[in-house]
């Protein structure tokens, strides 16, 4: 597993290991195209043809990129009693970063079963990883990156002072019920994501622009400022 004891030790950050993965999987078909002249049925089936060594190679190299990632360590509340389920939030970037990498090195390994071919355990084993690692990435691109994003952004000052956006936080954060609660663990990061962006653009008079009826140039500006200010987070996070 990937040490995670200190975020300063981080092998990959956040923004590194999305855009690499990112530009992989983007990638990823476009090159299968060009490699085979044709459309494959799936990406899974690259394997079986002149493509297949590059499937592999990528695979691994999202797998390697995602079991070196330094997940960043959930800091536990004081006075919480220890235990397994509490250890595991605390460090569930490292321990869900390092089981996408092993998914990838096994759907890779494993590969899927040719399109006129009998099904397989081999092909089984196949695209269970790869549900697996298309979770995982779900999970880093829905939770992980955006929490840590959100966190940075609710530290400057101007938003911390929005009492509006103090309330909407704490009625996503709040939610009771299985359904709720499952919602927010998948969704509850770009909720606030959201909530910070809308905020941001009544601070900077985008809303009352577009209602006023601001020309073009005027309604561009302010969008740039919504979008590009703040060190450029809410361009990242939109992302």
């Amino acid at each position: 597993m990937a040490a995670s004891n200190q975020n300063e030790n981080l092998v990959f950050d956040y923004r590194t290991l999305r855009l690499i993965v990112g530009a992989i999987a983007l990638a990823f078909p476009f090159v299968v195209v060009a490699i085979v002249g044709d459309i494959t049925s799936s990406i899974s089936a690259s394997y079986h043809t002149t493509a297949g060594n590059v499937f592999v190679g990528f695979l691994f190299i999202i797998g390697a990129l995602l079991v070196g990632y330094n997940g960043y360590f959930q800091r536990a509340r004081k006075g919480e009693a220890k235990s397994f389920w509490k250890w595991l939030l605390q460090f569930q970037e490292d321990v869900l970063s390092t089981i996408g990498g092993l998914a990838a090195f096994f759907t890779a390994l494993f590969p899927t079963t040719c399109d006129r071919c009998d099904p397989t355990w081999v092909g089984t084993v196949h695209y269970g990883g790869a549900i697996v690692l298309v979770s995982v990435v779900v999970y880093f691109c829905q939770v992980a990156f955006l929490r840590r994003l959100n966190e940075k952004l609710l530290r400057y000052e101007e938003i911390q002072q929005s009492q509006d956006l103090g309330s909407v936080i704490h009625a996503i954060q709040s939610a009771t019920g299985l359904g709720r609660r499952l919602r927010n663990f998948l969704f509850r990061q770009p909720l606030i994501f959201l909530a910070i962006t809308r905020e941001v653009a009544r601070q900077k008079g985008l809303p009352a622009a577009v209602a006023g009826g601001a020309g073009t140039k005027a309604v561009l500006s302010k969008t740039k400022d919504v979008v590009f200010g703040h060190g450029k987070k809410l361009a990242r996070g939109s992302v």
